[in-house]
């Protein structure tokens, strides 16, 4: 199904590193905190075949079209937003300096 996320990653995650950034009550900081955690790729394994080349997280996938779709983004902006958007990076749990995904 999906490759799994290097263990080591979720030290240096935006949420982890930029905790201080955005204040608590802010959506994208509950995003990351309630929502996100919330969404397994397990819950998607039956959408998936066993066979072909590792996908992308669906769980991390359902997360950024929720982002998406509150922000009111094309694809490509949606795409930008997680290379570009620190906020976004906090919410998604991304590095810091993640540059694609």
């Amino acid at each position: 199904m999906s490759l799994p996320r290097n263990q080591q990653e979720e030290l240096f995650s935006a949420d982890k590193e930029l905790a201080d950034f955005l204040p608590a009550d802010d959506p994208m900081m509950v995003f990351s905190r309630e929502i996100y955690p919330a969404f397994k790729d397990e819950d998607f394994a039956q959408c998936y075949s066993t066979k072909g080349r590792w996908a992308t997280s669906p769980a991390f996938l359902a997360c950024v079209t929720i982002l998406q779709f509150r922000e009111n983004l094309s694809d490509p902006e949606a795409a930008e937003a997680c290379v570009c958007r620190l906020d976004w990076k906090i919410a998604l749990h991304l590095p810091v300096g993640e540059k694609t995904n």
